[in-house]
Parts: structure tokens; sequence; C-alpha cells
């Protein structure tokens, strides 16, 4: 993974210290903000790192404890320390196509699903990460290609975190930051079962579509992803 260049910043000790200007700081201190976000982490290297939201002075108390609530979810997906960054990084560059962050929910029996929408989603190894990374978490869901491109994953809230930590990780990690386009459109509670994850085929007939999503008791998720069309 690489970072672009306005994305990753120093504070001015740390910067000394990595030119060889000066001597070993008490602490480091490193921000990255995904390009184009508001959001931004903070690692603070001393005795102990320590990766955290940096506090802007836009957020709200609400927003605020939203988003660490789901920053440590994420941070427990992985032990190795430039995991835990590079999941973080990657995790809050997918806020900024929110209006909110998305709730984390605690009760593990709940099931939810997530509708993402994709402004271009073609290439067939990345479709079939998207299946197979959601069939090993055990969530049910769909996949649509074309431009645009539509999934719907089903599950636990913090297997659902869990695969799109490793979707944009492990899957698109050769992929620059701002061109991993989706947008988490919304998530929601549901009591219905869905079929495992699969690729929907018929991907340019909305009839067909819609069809498919009222058989399993979802049409309400197509009037939102399309509510011109009700």
């Amino acid at each position: 993974m690489y970072f672009e260049e306005n994305e990753f910043t120093v504070d001015e000790a740390t910067a000394e210290f990595l030119n060889g200007e000066g001597l070993e700081p008490p602490l480091c201190n490193i921000v990255l903000r995904p390009n184009g976000s508001k959001f931004a982490i903070k690692i603070t290297i001393a005795d102990k790192t320590v990766i955290a939201l940096e506090q802007q002075p836009h957020m709200t108390r609400k927003e605020h404890q939203a988003l660490m609530k789901g920053l440590e979810a994420v941070l427990h997906t992985e032990e190795d320390l430039i995991l835990q960054v590079v999941a973080a990084f990657e995790w809050l560059a997918s806020q900024e196509s929110t209006d909110a962050p998305l709730p984390i929910e605690e009760e593990q029996d709940t099931i939810f699903r997530e509708v993402v929408y994709f402004p271009s989603l073609s290439s067939k190894e990345k479709r079939r990460d998207l299946v197979e990374y959601a069939q090993r978490l055990n969530l049910n869901g769909f996949v649509t290609h074309g431009k645009p491109g539509f999934l719907m994953v089903q599950g636990r809230a913090h297997d659902i975190d869990r695969y799109f930590t490793e979707i944009r990780t492990i899957s698109w990690a050769d992929i620059p930051s701002g061109h991993k386009k989706m947008t988490r459109v919304f998530r929601e509670e549901t009591e219905s079962d869905f079929v495992p994850m699969h690729e929907f085929e018929y991907h340019n007939d909305l009839a067909l579509l819609r069809q498919f999503l009222k058989k399993h008791d979802c049409e309400s998720v197509f009037a939102k992803l399309f509510p011109e069309l009700k």
C-alpha cells in the first residue's frame, strides 16, 4: 500500500529525527488522513504505540464516539501493528462516502444487511473476492457487476465490518486509496434469511433484480437503491 503525498504528515520533531537532524524525540506523532476525508488517525509512538482518531473541531461528541467504536472494532481484527495501521486507514477512507459513521452493534445475535454502491465494478478477480471473502465469514448476499455495480451482505455487524476491512486491505491493496470507490449506502437490522453470497448474473435487468429481491423478502432494498422507480 502507498500513501499519497497529502495523506501522510509528521510533527516537526519527528521530521527532524527521520531526516537525521535531531535526537530521537520522546514522542513520534504521525497523522494519516485519507485523501479528501474530513477525518484522520493519529499514531503516537512512545513506550507504547497508540492509534486513535485525531480530534477535529468540526466533530460532535456523538460523531467522535461513533467513529471511535468503529475504529476499535477494526483494530481488533488485526494483531500486527502495521496491519492495524493499514486497516484503520482503509476503514477511515470508507467513512468519507457516508453522512455518518455506520453503527457498530454490540449484540452478537443481531443480523444486519448492508448495501454498497460501486460507480463501476468490472474486474472478475475483484468480484470473485467479494463473493469468496463473504463466504469465508459466513455472510449471505449478492453482488452485481457493471456500471454501476451493487453489493448486499447480510450477517453479524462484526463480520460485516471485518469483511470490508479485508476487502480494502487485502483484495484492493493494489489499488490507490483514492480510486477505491464504494459508497456504503445503508445498514439495517433484518430478521429475514437470504441465500449464500453469490454473483447475480442478470446485472443489466432491473426488473429481474427487483423480482429476485422480492422473492427473498428484500424488495425494500430495491426501493432504497432506486427510489425513482417506485
